[in-house]
């Protein structure tokens, strides 16, 4: 199980509270931030740093990408960062195709890293740095073969992209970024953007540079579409260098980030399913009594988080609940096999499933299309809550512990989720949105944890917090 690297332990003083999720998976792909440049600035020398967290893996994602408008109905960019379908991260120019692809691959969904690459005028000509490291270990390395000069496009007066390139279509982004800095006329260092604490891991820093002409610094702390201060491009830099907004909304603007990190899904415990919305969303395609868990696990502290029914089969049963992944991991969940491996709700069965015992809830057996359920497990206490629509089922009180339904064994737990079909029906039908304090789907009233941590549609109990890094230092 993914275990974050970064995000919550620590209190450096400098905090990132926003990123963009751009989304991967399902049908909406064209979504990315991009400005055409009027004036070429420097192509030579410049840097380019941003914090990522992937959702979408085996699939080619550009993170940036700067264009000549020629190729924009047809052809590739003339550069480009960006993960290919190995999960190797590539850096690309046209120019004697010099171009550097890492040995190693970047499949944890889990953590964030930070990549920086800096331009200048002498061999190497570009370097590439994972979390304040220079990676030297490449598969290709054709920078040699570059020409110099002006031959990167990056800061040409053509059109940039970040979270995609155009070929004709859209070749879009699957993750989510924070902190995307985009410097014109400096080669800066790593450390002006990140540095290592006291436990040895690379966190980031507030960057003090000079941006010049085409620089830009999105944080991403607005909600709007314009290419203005107030939109989700905004360039927080000074240079006033906004991007326009292309099929991004104010959900895709999220608390997820490299100083506190949130729980998502894994869809490396699932190869069946279609993830989206940053592995918030969920659709259960495959064979029925797949799961999936979440990247976070825990063994004590009290949780709590939502799920959005977003298409119900009656004909497929859908399951919420935790599951001991770690001894589970990659199997099929059938409620009966597997139950001693964690805990379970069936709605539409009107059943809870723990440790092969099935017990009677009288909880909810008509679910229908965008109930949101709410759930909330004490693993100090070994109980389990289910409720929905503001109430909780089986007259019970999470903050008051009254009434929970007992989880028998002890251990790590993931929020878990299935679909075990009826003898009718061979495949798993079921679409449901998490929200882990980091909604995919507009919340109408707005919730927070005691801590302030999270956004949720129904109260927090007391005495129990939302699933990020923040808290899990504290409480987990």
């Amino acid at each position: 199980m993914v275990f974050p690297v970064v995000g919550g332990t620590q209190d450096t003083g400098y905090e990132i509270s926003n990123s963009l999720r751009f989304n991967g998976g399902g049908d909406a792909e064209d979504v990315y931030l991009t400005r055409d440049y009027g004036s070429a600035g420097n192509q030579v020398t410049w840097t380019f740093s941003c914090w990522v967290k992937r959702t979408t893996l085996g699939e080619e994602r550009p993170i940036f990408a700067a264009q000549a408008e020629a190729d924009l109905s047809s052809g590739d960019p003339q550069f480009a960062i960006f993960f290919h379908s190995t999960d190797q991260l590539r850096v690309w120019t046209n120019a004697g195709n010099a171009g550097i692809y890492t040995n190693r691959v970047f499949r944890d969904v889990g953590a964030w890293y930070h990549i920086h690459l800096k331009g200048s005028d002498s061999n190497p000509y570009f370097n590439l740095y994972i979390n304040g490291v220079e990676e030297t270990s490449f598969a290709t390395d054709n920078r040699a073969s570059y020409p110099g000069g002006n031959n990167t496009y990056n800061n040409s007066a053509n059109p940039h992209f970040v979270g995609a390139w155009r070929n004709g279509s859209i070749m879009s982004l699957g993750m989510y970024l924070a902190n995307v800095a985009i410097v014109d006329g400096t080669a800066y260092n790593p450390t002006e953007f990140g540095e290592t604490n006291d436990n040895g891991v690379w966190i980031p820093k507030k960057p003090d540079v000079t941006w010049g002409t085409n620089g830009c610094f999105l944080e991403f702390k607005q909600t709007g579409t314009s290419a203005d201060a107030s939109g989700m491009g905004a360039d927080t830099s000074g240079e006033g260098n906004h991007m326009s907004v292309v099929g991004l909304t104010a959900t895709d603007v999220t608390v997820d980030s490299p100083t506190n990190n949130w729980c998502t899904l894994n869809p490396l415990t699932n190869s069946e399913a279609t993830f989206s919305e940053g592995n918030t969303e969920i659709d259960h395609n495959g064979s029925a009594g797949r799961f999936t868990v979440s990247t976070f696990e825990v063994n004590q502290g009290k949780w709590y988080f939502e799920a959005k029914l977003l298409d119900y089969d009656s004909d497929s049963r859908p399951t919420i609940g935790l599951s001991q992944s770690h001894k589970s991991f990659g199997s099929t969940l059938v409620a009966a096999s597997q139950a001693t491996n964690g805990v379970y709700f069936l709605p539409e069965s009107d059943t809870y499933q723990s440790n092969s015992e099935t017990a009677t809830t009288n909880i909810d057996t008509s679910p229908t299309t965008d109930d949101i359920y709410h759930f909330a497990f004490d693993l100090d206490n070994l109980k389990f809550y289910i409720g929905k629509g503001g109430t909780w089922y089986h007259s019970s009180d999470p903050s008051s512990n009254s009434n929970g339904l007992a989880i028998a064994v002890s251990d790590y737990y993931g929020v878990s989720t299935g679909a075990n079909n009826t003898s009718s029906d061979s495949a798993a039908n079921n679409d449901w949105q998490f929200n882990f304090g980091n909604p995919p789907f507009s919340i109408s009233s707005g919730n927070a944890d005691a801590k302030g941590y999270g956004n949720f549609e129904y109260a927090v109990p007391s005495g129990f917090y939302s699933l990020c890094t923040k808290n899990l230092a504290e409480y987990g």
